[in-house]
C-alpha cells in the first residue's frame, strides 16, 4: 500500500465521508489490497472465500455509490467502507511513524530488550513481543497498543485499569508507556509477566489432539481460577468493602486471552497419573475491552462474537459469567470453538452429541448450564458462583 503522509491522513480524518470517498476516487493506488484488509472484507461479508479482487471491485463501487448520491438502504454498507479503509490508512500511518521502533535488538523505556515477535490474533493492538528486562534479565511480554489516532483514550484505559490490580489470576502489569496526546501516531505499550504455558486454546487443542479428558480436578481448577479473577474485577479484594471498589467487566474473556504458567518451565506437560493436583496456575490477561460498568448506551469496544452474550457485549456481569461459562464449555464438549446453541449443549438438550457428557460430573454440567443461561438474570453473580465451585471441589 502507498505512504500516506500525514497531512494526506489529518485532512482525511477530519473529514466528512464523502470527502474521503473522493480523496480514494483520485488517489485509487490507496485501495490497493492486503492480508488484513482481505480478513476485514471477509468479515464484513461473512464469506471466506470472497476473491480479493471481488472485495475491491465492492469496495470502489460503494464508495463511487456514495459520491454520486446512495440510496438510503446502502448508507449502512457504504458508511462500513469508509469505515474499513480509513481504519486501514491509520494503521499505514502508524507503521511509518512507529518503524523500527520495535525491532528487534531495540531498547525501550531505558529497560526492555526486543527479544523477538510473538504471533499475534488481536485486532486492538499492533503487535506483541518477548522482551527482556536489562535490570534482571527476567523475560517479560510486551504488548504494542492502539495509537491515539486509531482509538482516543483505548491505551490509557487498558493501562489505569491494569494498573488498579492485584490477584494471582489476573495479568500482572510490570511497566507502561502512553506517548503525549499530541502525538497521535506514536505507538503506546505495556510490558506484563511471561506465562510459559501459552493460552488455554493451545492446552484445548492438544488434549483434543490426544483425544483424551482434561481431567476434572484441572476443569475445576480452571473453572475456579476464572470465576476468582472475575469475581475480584467485580467485587474487589476480598477483605474489601464493595461500596469502595469500582467493578470492572473484562468483556473478552475467551481461551486465547487466559495463560497457563507452570512451577518447572522445563515440564509443561506434566502427565495428569502423576498427581491430581493442577500443575499449573491460570492467568487471565488482555484487558483491551475491559470498561467499568457502564450503562448501556455508552459505546464500547467490540468483542469477539462468539462470545458475544445473547443480549450483547454490554459492561455488565452477567457479560464475563456467560464468557467463562463458554471457555468451560469448550474443555467440557471437548471443542476448540465455541459450539452456535450453547444453552443447550450446557443443559444435555443434546447430550449424545457431546464428548464431555460421558467424561464429567453432572455438577459441572449444571453450572455450566447456569453460566450461559440466555437470560442474563439467571445467571449467577460471581461471589455465589465461586462458593459454589470451592464446594464441588472439596468434595471431590
Amino acid at each position: 500500500m502507498p505512504q500516506i503522509t500525514e497531512d494526506q491522513y489529518d485532512a482525511l480524518h477530519d473529514g466528512g465521508e464523502i470527502q474521503i470517498a473522493r480523496f480514494f476516487e483520485n488517489n485509487p493506488e490507496f485501495l490497493e489490497p492486503n492480508d488484513r484488509t482481505r480478513k476485514i472484507w471477509q468479515d464484513i461479508n461473512d464469506d471466506d472465500e470472497l476473491p480479493l479482487s471481488a472485495v475491491w471491485d465492492q469496495s470502489l463501487a460503494w464508495t463511487q455509490l456514495f459520491i454520486t448520491g446512495p440510496d438510503p438502504s446502502d448508507r449502512d454498507a457504504i458508511k462500513a467502507v469508509t469505515t474499513v479503509i480509513k481504519h486501514e490508512l491509520i494503521f499505514n500511518l502508524s507503521s511509518i511513524h512507529n518503524a523500527g521502533v520495535f525491532d528487534v535488538g531495540k531498547q525501550l523505556g531505558g529497560r526492555w530488550m526486543i527479544i523477538r515477535g510473538l504471533n499475534n490474533d488481536g485486532c486492538c493492538n499492533q503487535g506483541v513481543y518477548f522482551v527482556q528486562d536489562e535490570t534482571n534479565a527476567e523475560t517479560c511480554v510486551m504488548k504494542v497498543l492502539s495509537t491515539e489516532a486509531m482509538g482516543s483514550n483505548d491505551a490509557a484505559r487498558e493501562i489505569g485499569v491494569l494498573a488498579r490490580l492485584s490477584h494471582p489470576n489476573i495479568v500482572c502489569l510490570i511497566d507502561s508507556h502512553v506517548p503525549d496526546p499530541t502525538q497521535r501516531h506514536a505507538a503506546p505499550w505495556l510490558v506484563t509477566e511471561y506465562c510459559n504455558g501459552g493460552t488455554l486454546n493451545d492446552f484445548i487443542i492438544s488434549w483434543k489432539e490426544k483425544k483424551e479428558f482434561v481431567p476434572e480436578a484441572w476443569v475445576w481448577h480452571i473453572f475456579e481460577s476464572l470465576v476468582a479473577a472475575v469475581r475480584y474485577l467485580h467485587c474487589g479484594p476480598e477483605d474489601s468493602s464493595q461500596e469502595t471498589w469500582g467493578p470492572i467487566i473484562h468483556r473478552d474473556i475467551i481461551p486465547g486471552n487466559i495463560f497457563l504458567t507452570y512451577p518447572d518451565p522445563s515440564n509443561t506437560n506434566p502427565d495428569p497419573a502423576s498427581s491430581t493436583a493442577p500443575p499449573f496456575t491460570i492467568t487471565l490477561a488482555d484487558f483491551g475491552c475491559a470498561m467499568p460498568y457502564s450503562p448501556p448506551e455508552t459505546k464500547l469496544p467490540i468483542i469477539d462474537p462468539e462470545y458475544c452474550p445473547p443480549e450483547g457485549s454490554k459492561a455488565a456481569e452477567p457479560t464475563d459469567i456467560y464468557q467463562i461459562g463458554v471457555v468451560l464449555m469448550n474443555m467440557y464438549c471437548m471443542i476448540d470453538w465455541p459450539v452456535q446453541e450453547k444453552s443447550k449443549a450446557a443443559a444435555l438438550e443434546r447430550g449424545d452429541c457431546w464428548p464431555g457428557c460421558k467424561g464429567y460430573s453432572e455438577n459441572l454440567r449444571w453450572l455450566l448450564g447456569k453460566c450461559v443461561c440466555e437470560d442474563p438474570a439467571g445467571r449467577p453473580g460471581a461471589e455465589w458462583l465461586l462458593e459454589v465451585i470451592r464446594q464441588a471441589k472439596a468434595g471431590l
